[in-house]
Protein backbone atom coordinates (compact mmCIF):
# COMPACT_ATOMS: atom_id res chain seq x y z
CA UNK A 1 0.00 0.00 0.00
CA UNK A 2 1.09 3.44 -0.38
CA UNK A 3 0.10 6.96 -0.21
CA UNK A 4 -0.13 9.65 -2.72
CA UNK A 5 -0.46 13.10 -1.32
CA UNK A 6 -3.19 14.90 0.46
CA UNK A 7 -2.14 18.37 -1.44
CA UNK A 8 -1.12 18.77 -4.86
CA UNK A 9 2.31 20.14 -5.22
CA UNK A 10 3.57 21.08 -8.54
CA UNK A 11 5.90 17.37 -9.12
CA UNK A 12 4.88 14.03 -8.86
CA UNK A 13 8.28 11.39 -8.85
CA UNK A 14 8.57 7.87 -8.45
CA UNK A 15 10.34 4.66 -9.60
CA UNK A 16 9.90 2.46 -12.79
CA UNK A 17 9.27 -0.03 -10.39
CA UNK A 18 6.50 2.15 -8.14
CA UNK A 19 4.36 3.27 -12.07
CA UNK A 20 2.32 0.14 -12.10
CA UNK A 21 0.90 1.48 -8.85
CA UNK A 22 0.46 4.83 -9.27
CA UNK A 23 -1.18 3.61 -13.11
CA UNK A 24 -3.31 1.81 -11.36
CA UNK A 25 -4.20 4.69 -9.05
CA UNK A 26 -4.82 6.87 -11.59
CA UNK A 27 -6.83 3.93 -13.59
CA UNK A 28 -9.04 3.86 -10.18
CA UNK A 29 -9.85 7.62 -10.31
CA UNK A 30 -10.88 7.48 -13.33
CA UNK A 31 -12.93 4.50 -12.83
CA UNK A 32 -14.96 6.62 -10.22
CA UNK A 33 -14.22 9.95 -11.20
CA UNK A 34 -12.95 10.98 -8.20
CA UNK A 35 -9.23 12.95 -7.40
CA UNK A 36 -8.82 14.06 -10.92
CA UNK A 37 -6.57 16.57 -10.11
CA UNK A 38 -4.26 13.47 -8.15
CA UNK A 39 -4.64 10.96 -11.10
CA UNK A 40 -3.63 13.82 -13.85
CA UNK A 41 -0.62 14.45 -11.43
CA UNK A 42 0.10 11.04 -11.86
CA UNK A 43 -0.15 10.77 -15.33
CA UNK A 44 1.78 13.72 -16.19
CA UNK A 45 4.37 12.23 -13.92
CA UNK A 46 4.64 9.57 -16.04
CA UNK A 47 4.38 11.12 -19.25
CA UNK A 48 7.02 13.08 -17.80
CA UNK A 49 9.10 9.85 -18.02
CA UNK A 50 7.72 8.26 -21.09
CA UNK A 51 6.75 10.98 -23.29
CA UNK A 52 5.65 8.17 -26.20
CA UNK A 53 3.30 6.57 -24.12
CA UNK A 54 -0.10 6.65 -26.30
CA UNK A 55 -1.90 5.09 -23.54
CA UNK A 56 -1.27 7.61 -20.91
CA UNK A 57 -2.45 10.37 -23.38
CA UNK A 58 -5.35 8.25 -24.02
CA UNK A 59 -6.20 8.14 -20.17
CA UNK A 60 -5.45 11.81 -20.13
CA UNK A 61 -7.45 12.44 -22.99
CA UNK A 62 -10.57 10.81 -20.86
CA UNK A 63 -9.37 12.45 -17.56
CA UNK A 64 -10.22 15.80 -19.56
CA UNK A 65 -13.85 14.77 -21.31
CA UNK A 66 -14.82 13.98 -17.21
CA UNK A 67 -12.95 18.14 -16.57
CA UNK A 68 -14.92 19.63 -19.31
CA UNK A 69 -11.54 20.09 -21.41
CA UNK A 70 -12.94 18.99 -24.22
CA UNK A 71 -10.64 20.78 -26.98
CA UNK A 72 -7.50 19.54 -25.06
CA UNK A 73 -9.33 15.60 -24.90
CA UNK A 74 -9.36 15.92 -28.75
CA UNK A 75 -6.00 16.93 -28.81
CA UNK A 76 -4.37 14.35 -26.75
CA UNK A 77 -6.81 11.68 -28.53
CA UNK A 78 -5.59 12.32 -31.50
CA UNK A 79 -2.28 12.46 -30.19
CA UNK A 80 -2.80 9.10 -28.68
CA UNK A 81 -3.95 7.83 -31.79
CA UNK A 82 -1.03 8.39 -33.83
CA UNK A 83 1.58 6.76 -31.60
CA UNK A 84 -0.59 3.58 -30.61
CA UNK A 85 0.70 0.18 -31.74
CA UNK A 86 -1.88 -1.74 -29.90
CA UNK A 87 -4.70 -2.83 -31.96
CA UNK A 88 -7.26 -3.07 -29.03
CA UNK A 89 -5.69 -0.02 -26.95
CA UNK A 90 -6.42 1.76 -30.63
CA UNK A 91 -9.78 0.67 -30.85
CA UNK A 92 -10.53 2.06 -27.61
CA UNK A 93 -9.04 6.05 -28.60
CA UNK A 94 -11.08 5.48 -31.69
CA UNK A 95 -14.29 4.77 -29.68
CA UNK A 96 -13.45 7.48 -27.12
CA UNK A 97 -12.53 10.23 -30.36
CA UNK A 98 -15.77 9.21 -31.68
CA UNK A 99 -17.62 10.05 -28.43
CA UNK A 100 -16.18 13.65 -28.32
CA UNK A 101 -17.49 14.11 -31.76
CA UNK A 102 -20.66 12.65 -31.00
CA UNK A 103 -21.41 13.92 -28.11
CA UNK A 104 -19.47 16.94 -27.36
CA UNK A 105 -19.08 18.69 -30.60
CA UNK A 106 -22.38 17.00 -32.08
CA UNK A 107 -20.48 16.16 -35.33
CA UNK A 108 -21.77 12.26 -36.53
CA UNK A 109 -20.31 12.44 -39.33
CA UNK A 110 -16.88 12.54 -37.88
CA UNK A 111 -17.81 10.29 -34.86
CA UNK A 112 -19.38 7.30 -37.07
CA UNK A 113 -16.21 6.54 -39.31
CA UNK A 114 -14.02 6.42 -35.82
CA UNK A 115 -17.07 4.54 -34.19
CA UNK A 116 -16.71 2.08 -37.48
CA UNK A 117 -12.76 1.69 -37.09
CA UNK A 118 -13.02 0.60 -33.49
CA UNK A 119 -15.77 -1.63 -34.43
CA UNK A 120 -13.42 -3.43 -36.88
CA UNK A 121 -10.93 -3.90 -34.85
CA UNK A 122 -12.36 -4.68 -31.92
CA UNK A 123 -15.81 -5.76 -32.56
CA UNK A 124 -17.01 -7.72 -29.52
CA UNK A 125 -16.77 -4.48 -27.00
CA UNK A 126 -20.14 -3.45 -25.93
CA UNK A 127 -19.25 0.28 -25.72
CA UNK A 128 -18.01 0.65 -29.39
CA UNK A 129 -20.92 -1.79 -30.82
CA UNK A 130 -23.38 0.68 -28.64
CA UNK A 131 -21.77 3.92 -29.66
CA UNK A 132 -21.53 3.01 -33.37
CA UNK A 133 -25.37 1.84 -33.20
CA UNK A 134 -26.79 5.06 -31.36
CA UNK A 135 -25.16 6.67 -34.64
CA UNK A 136 -27.12 4.71 -36.75
CA UNK A 137 -30.16 5.70 -34.38
CA UNK A 138 -29.77 9.81 -34.73
CA UNK A 139 -29.61 9.15 -38.37
CA UNK A 140 -33.08 7.62 -38.40
CA UNK A 141 -31.91 4.06 -39.21
CA UNK A 142 -33.22 1.98 -36.06
CA UNK A 143 -33.12 -1.36 -37.76
CA UNK A 144 -29.49 -1.10 -37.99
CA UNK A 145 -28.91 0.16 -34.57
CA UNK A 146 -30.81 -2.79 -33.45
CA UNK A 147 -28.62 -5.31 -35.44
CA UNK A 148 -25.58 -3.59 -33.34
CA UNK A 149 -27.14 -3.59 -30.42
CA UNK A 150 -28.11 -7.00 -30.13
CA UNK A 151 -25.08 -7.97 -30.73
CA UNK A 152 -23.69 -5.51 -28.16
CA UNK A 153 -25.70 -6.74 -25.37
CA UNK A 154 -25.26 -10.29 -26.36
CA UNK A 155 -21.86 -9.04 -25.46
CA UNK A 156 -22.99 -7.39 -22.14
CA UNK A 157 -26.27 -8.11 -21.23
CA UNK A 158 -26.61 -5.91 -18.27
CA UNK A 159 -25.31 -3.03 -20.12
CA UNK A 160 -28.08 0.06 -19.04
CA UNK A 161 -27.20 2.42 -22.03
CA UNK A 162 -27.63 -0.73 -24.79
CA UNK A 163 -30.89 -1.32 -23.44
CA UNK A 164 -31.91 2.13 -23.25
CA UNK A 165 -30.86 2.78 -27.12
CA UNK A 166 -32.62 -0.47 -27.78
CA UNK A 167 -35.74 0.85 -26.40
CA UNK A 168 -35.21 3.95 -28.29
CA UNK A 169 -34.81 1.85 -31.37
CA UNK A 170 -37.71 -0.62 -31.06
CA UNK A 171 -40.08 2.46 -30.37
CA UNK A 172 -39.22 4.31 -33.42
CA UNK A 173 -40.16 1.77 -35.53
CA UNK A 174 -43.44 0.90 -33.85
CA UNK A 175 -42.71 -1.82 -31.74
CA UNK A 176 -43.83 -0.22 -28.48
CA UNK A 177 -44.81 -3.53 -26.22
CA UNK A 178 -41.09 -4.98 -26.67
CA UNK A 179 -39.79 -0.96 -26.42
CA UNK A 180 -41.35 -0.15 -23.06
CA UNK A 181 -40.22 -3.64 -21.46
CA UNK A 182 -36.64 -2.83 -22.74
CA UNK A 183 -37.38 0.72 -21.23
CA UNK A 184 -38.46 -0.03 -18.15
CA UNK A 185 -35.33 -2.82 -17.86
CA UNK A 186 -33.42 -0.20 -15.78
CA UNK A 187 -35.72 0.96 -14.30
CA UNK A 188 -37.15 -1.90 -12.56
Amino acid sequence: SFSLFTYYSDELSFTKEEMPAYLDKARDCLKEGKNLTEAEAILNAILNQSPNASGILGFLSTLHVQKGHISLAEHLAKLALENEKNEKNKAAILNNLGVIYKQYRFDTDKAKPLFEQAVKINGDDPEHLINYASVFLAEGNPKKCLELMDKALKNNKENICGHWNRALALLEIGDYEQGFNEYHYGID
